[in-house]
This record gives structure tokens, C-alpha cells and sequence, in this order.
């Protein structure tokens, strides 16, 4: 999956990822990010727009391609029902590698129906976005 992340710069004098002390040590930081989904016919460039409005408030933006979108492989899209398993593979990335503590989820039509699709089954979200 091609993916971009947009991570807030630290305070001066801060560790750049606080909370990336190691496989399964505890964050020292509660750190915020909000996945885009975008929707049928786009790619991530479609959620490059919440970067101005979520970065100045310490939020981190994650745009993603879908398999089978944008720079993505993948042959079909499935309008939610796969997509929701490739959602799930990023978001354990920003938890796992990134020290991600707080995710979001801001979905556009086919993403907005993924989104909710993972929410069913992730109560860990800090809220969803359906547009």
C-alpha cells in the first residue's frame, strides 16, 4: 500500500518520536493521527487537504492508496468490503511503528463506508468521520 504521513514537528528540545522507545515499551506520549479514506476513482493525494488544518493542531495525517488505487497494486476495487483489511494493516503500522496512540478516521464516500466498516469492529478509534 503507497502511504504518506504527515507527523507534527516536535517542540524544540523534544525527541523527534517520543514513544518509539521499542517494540512493546510504553508510549511517553499520547500521540494523535487521522487516517484519510479516500473515495472510488481517487488516491491519498485527496486527503493531502486535512494536512493545513490538523498538523498545526499536533494531529498527524495519514493518506493512504487502497489496493487497487493511486500507486497502490491491486486489480479490483471492492468499495469497502477488502479495503477495510488494508485499513486495518495501516493503522497497525501507525500504532506499531510510529507510536501512534489516538487514531481517527476521515473516510469520502467509498472511504467513508470503509471507515465505518472498521469502526464495527475497532473500538479503539478516537471517532470516525463518514462523508
Amino acid at each position: 500500500l503507497a502511504c504518506t504521513v504527515f507527523e507534527p514537528t516536535p517542540e524544540p528540545g523534544a525527541s523527534s518520536h517520543p514513544s518509539r522507545a521499542g517494540a512493546g515499551a510504553e508510549a511517553t506520549e499520547q500521540r494523535a493521527c487521522v487516517v484519510h479514506c479516500h473515495g472510488n476513482g481517487a488516491c491519498r493525494l485527496a486527503g493531502f487537504r486535512l494536512v493545513p488544518l490538523l498538523l498545526p493542531l499536533g494531529i498527524g495525517v495519514c493518506c493512504f492508496d487502497f489496493a487497487g488505487s493511486g500507486m497502490s497494486g491491486g486489480e479490483y476495487v471492492s468499495l469497502g468490503h477488502f479495503e477495510k483489511d488494508d485499513l486495518s494493516v495501516v493503522i497497525d503500522h501507525l500504532r506499531t511503528q510510529l507510536g501512534f496512540s489516538h487514531i481517527g478516521l476521515w473516510g469520502y464516500s467509498m472511504g467513508a463506508a470503509t471507515a465505518l466498516m472498521h469502526a464495527a469492529r475497532d473500538p479503539t478509534l478516537a471517532g470516525v468521520v463518514a462523508d
